[in-house]
């Protein structure tokens, strides 16, 4: 399989009559071939390329996939990505999924089913290029281009989580990407770690260990802790801000995991000892305040430390991020978490000299006796 795990493969398919005829790819071991069937009826494919091709609230048919629980799923305007699995205790010896499957739909009309390859497809003027790792370890990545060699969809990563998805849910993701394009860089980017992540770490507050950064945009700040000993997991859904967090890391010359999913539904990555947030918090919260705590919690086990910078609603500027209130930071984490400390700063600016709007800076501990979401025993 690792020699497989190597092998290319290219397929050009010819241009197709209409989008209702669909054609199907079974991809096994690094080898492309034409299938009829991959566990996939001809209804149940005729149906979800209808369903994929439009943008839809309520996620597709699991048993249409041919799996029993959906992982991850991304609805863009070129592809749609599904990862989904049989559930955990139906292999043998119970601690793995019986199958793990992903599904690209490559749009308009072609569906791409892999256990393990790297493949070109060519549909009609466009040209996919895949990478998808074994057994859903890891995302893998997409591109596409014309045919006359214009970028369409510059190389990014595939989803590890369940993605908002329908209008709002896509609209919503373009939103947060677009300020990264073309070499942009968006405000709340200042270029250099945030000083006071940094004054914790240099004054021994959070140590060295296994670190996730929630909403990491283009990765300074994770490359920072790669470079000062941490163990670090990168998370956003700005596809863009990630490849530059992926640049940045090469760069440095350190390891960072970068993840593309909601922090409000994050994959399962286990548990870790330090949780960093830089200005997702205070933008999460009007959406779902205890969503977001319960995300935390599952994050974060007894006695894991989390670091919060947020907008502060003392503040008395109209420009600037979401303000929150000391007295719902504390109505936010009390019950859970205990307050290491709960300070009244200000943000960075691009001009290192500058001073940016008020801001909170909160050092908080992981209460033990809880379950990892954050119910009572």
């Amino acid at each position: 399989m690792e020699a497989d795990s190597r092998r290319r493969s290219r397929i050009a398919l010819r241009p197709l009559g209409s989008a209702a005829t669909v054609a199907l790819i079974l991809v096994v071991a690094g080898l492309c071939t034409p299938a009829p069937g991959a566990g996939f009826s001809t209804d149940h494919v005729l149906t979800l390329a209808k369903r994929f091709a439009e943008f839809s609230d309520p996620l597709p048919d699991a048993s249409q996939l041919g799996v029993d629980e959906i992982l991850a799923f991304e609805e863009h305007k070129v592809f749609a990505y599904v990862l989904g699995c049989k559930p955990k205790g139906a292999g043998p010896g119970g601690e793995a999924p019986s199958l793990v499957r992903r599904v690209v739909f490559l749009k308009p009309s072609t569906f791409v089913v892999d256990d393990l390859v790297q493949v070109t497809v060519a549909v009609g003027d466009r040209t996919f290029q895949l990478t998808l790792p074994p057994g859903g370890a890891d995302a893998g990545t997409i591109a596409v281009s014309q045919a006359d060699g214009k970028t369409l969809l510059a190389r990014r990563l595939f989803p590890s989580g369940i993605l908002p998805h329908g209008p709002k849910g896509v609209a919503m993701l373009e939103r947060w990407d677009r300020p990264y394009h073309g070499n942009r860089r968006p405000g709340w980017d200042v270029g250099r770690p945030a000083s006071h992540l940094r004054k914790a770490v240099e004054d021994g507050a959070v140590r060295p260990g296994r670190a996730v950064i929630l909403g990491c945009g283009s990765g300074t700040n994770a490359v920072y802790l790669a470079e000062n000993g941490f163990d670090v997991t990168a998370i956003d859904i700005a596809p863009t801000a990630l490849v530059r967090g992926e640049e940045k890391a090469r760069r440095a010359g350190v390891r960072v995991r970068w993840v593309l999913a909601d922090v409000l539904a994050p994959p399962p990555l286990g548990t870790f000892d330090f949780v960093f947030d830089r200005g997702c918090y205070h933008h999460v919260r009007r959406l779902d305040a205890a969503g977001f705590v319960k995300a935390v919690c599952g994050l974060a086990r007894g006695g894991t430390q989390v670091l919060i910078l947020a907008g502060n609603a003392n503040e008395p500027r109209r420009s600037g991020p979401p303000r929150v209130k000391e007295e719902e930071i504390r109505g936010d984490f009390s019950a859970l978490f205990d307050f290491q400390w709960l300070r009244q700063v200000r943000f960075d600016t691009t001009n290192p000299q500058g001073q940016g709007p008020l801001a909170w800076s909160v050092l908080l501990r992981r209460k033990a006796g809880e379950t990892q979401t954050g119910e009572p025993k």
